[in-house]
């Protein structure tokens, strides 16, 4: 689990801030949609996929993929409503780098071999530092990222 949890966790942190920029736009009522949609996708997604499971790992593997899978179509469907309600959304080079950052993320994360709680630990941080090192050499995140985070940093 923790091997794709990276991949997973920059999921949700991308579409929960694109419902965040489309509630500021005042779009209270599709936030609410968007986020209610996604729960019944993952409820329905979980009660189908956990019961056939086995118990153990391939039962969290199912619930997992299933949460996984909501978040993706919740974040698809703010994407086009950020699109065809505002005209807005990510640029497309931007989609690309943080894809390839993702990949790189989950592939360091399986390179680890072993298990446990400090084997997780380490895991997460690898998958981080692989993530931005993409992103930095890429160029998604650049001098003036870096000078915003150096910023909040120094408080």
């Amino acid at each position: 689990m923790a091997r794709v949890q990276p991949g997973f966790d920059l999921l949700f942190a991308i579409a929960a801030r694109d419902r965040v920029e489309i509630d500021r736009a005042g779009r209270t009522r599709a936030t609410l949609t968007l986020m209610v949609v996604t729960l019944a996708i993952g409820a329905a997604g979980v009660a189908l996929t956990v019961p056939r499971a086995a118990p153990g790992t391939p039962m969290l593997i199912a619930t997992a993929s299933a949460t996984a899978m909501a978040t993706a179509m919740g974040l698809a469907a703010a994407l086009i409503v950020l699109r065809t309600r505002f005209g807005a959304g990510p640029p497309l080079a931007t989609v690309v780098r943080v894809g390839l950052a993702m990949a790189a993320a989950v592939v360091a994360a399986r390179l680890v071999p072993g298990h446990g709680k400090i084997v997780g630990l380490a895991v997460m941080a690898l998958a981080g530092i692989a993530y931005l090192a993409v992103l930095i050499l890429t160029r998604e995140f650049g001098a003036a990222d870096r000078a915003k985070v150096a910023k909040i940093l120094k408080r």
